[in-house]
């Protein structure tokens, strides 16, 4: 866990946030409480900003860092609901960002955000965590949320994937039915190489192009057969 001071310039109720050479601009915070995941593959940083507790003008700042598991979200759940903060920012990377938005947002107010418009935003300094800034973007209403489909609409969504898969794979057992049905012959798997063995020119491109995509050349040596 780390916490971290970030002080208030000298005026009630502003943040300095911006800075070009001497100049500081100071903006409202709009959120007194406000909290903001940055989210991994592995685990999350869930920052929390609330007023400082024994200075004045000033901001305290907490990090705690949760698995991706759906205990350590309700751990997170729990924490942000007992912090009563009224704002819960997170980046959109990539999928990950999904479970903690469909845990939290029944209970608290949580919007999804670009994370590129995050990052392009002026002020932050370098030593500040995606975590941190996040939070003290949110807490002075200076994020754009992203359009989230509402639950009924998602499900819809999931809905027409299934049915589409459902549709490929009923597709792929009549073509099989008619094969069978047009050679009378009995049903035989051909195996998952099946393709590599019907075309191992076109296997063997694809292979050296995706090891190409990676970065590697590549030379083919045939193996010598078994004696």
């Amino acid at each position: 866990m780390e916490t971290l001071d970030l002080f208030l310039v000298p005026r009630v109720g502003h943040l300095a946030l911006a800075a070009t050479g001497k100049e500081r601009s100071a903006v409202d915070v709009l959120h007194e409480r406000a909290a903001a995941l940055d989210i991994g593959k592995r685990d999350l940083k869930a920052c929390v900003r609330t007023p400082h507790p024994s200075r004045r003008n000033a901001r305290h700042s907490e990090v705690r860092t949760f698995d991706t598991t759906t205990h350590s979200l309700l751990q997170l759940r729990d924490w942000l609901e007992a912090e009563q903060v009224s704002i819960v920012v997170m980046a959109a990377t990539g999928d990950y960002w999904r479970p903690p938005f469909y845990l939290l947002e029944d209970v608290l107010n949580v919007i999804l955000v670009n994370a590129a418009h995050a990052k392009t935003l002026p002020g932050r300094k370098s030593d500040v965590a995606d975590a941190v800034w996040l939070a003290q973007l949110a807490e002075c209403g200076l994020l754009r949320a992203s359009f989230v489909p509402p639950q009924p609409i998602r499900q819809l969504r999931d809905l027409t994937r299934y049915r589409t898969a459902f549709v490929a794979v009923e597709h792929t057992i009549l073509t099989a039915v008619w094969h069978i049905l047009s050679a009378n012959t009995d049903y035989h798997d051909l195996g998952g190489d099946h393709h590599i063995r019907r075309n191992p020119d076109r296997a063997r491109h694809r292979a050296i192009q995706a090891l190409n995509q990676l970065g590697y050349t590549v030379t083919l040596n045939p193996i010598q057969a078994a004696a």
